[in-house]
Order: structure tokens, then C-alpha cells, then sequence
């Protein structure tokens, strides 16, 4: 059973990006082009995330009503 003590507050939640959300501009940054990255991906060696761009504040902390803020 989950519990919170008052002294220490609400934990700060921190998401991440998606596997393979920056994996393409990262292999790009050392000098892979776009046809090597994708050959990549098609042989199962890396994994580039395809969804959505993600908004600004995913990255955001979340804080509860009782979190310390850092």
C-alpha cells in the first residue's frame, strides 16, 4: 500500500521521450544520412520513433500539491 510522508512531499515525476525518439537526428549528428539510418531500422539494428512530435511540456516536471520543487 502506497504511502507519503510529509516531511519528504510528493515525488517529482520526469517523463521520457519515446524509444527512438531522437535516435534518427542523433545518428544524422554523426554522419549517418537518411538512406543508412533507414536501412538501420530495417535490419533491426536501431529503432527511430514515427508517431507524433511530441508537445514541449511532455518534458515538463510534474509536480503534486505536497512536491518540494527542486
Amino acid at each position: 500500500m502506497p504511502f507519503r510522508l510529509d516531511s519528504i512531499g510528493d515525488p517529482v515525476l520526469r517523463r521520457s521521450r519515446p524509444t527512438g525518439y531522437d535516435t534518427r537526428r542523433i545518428l544524422n549528428d554523426y554522419g549517418y544520412d537518411d538512406a543508412t539510418v533507414d536501412k538501420l531500422v530495417e535490419d533491426g539494428a536501431v529503432m527511430c520513433y514515427t508517431g507524433d512530435p511530441l508537445p514541449a511540456s511532455v518534458l515538463e516536471p510534474s509536480y503534486g500539491p505536497n512536491s518540494k520543487r527542486d
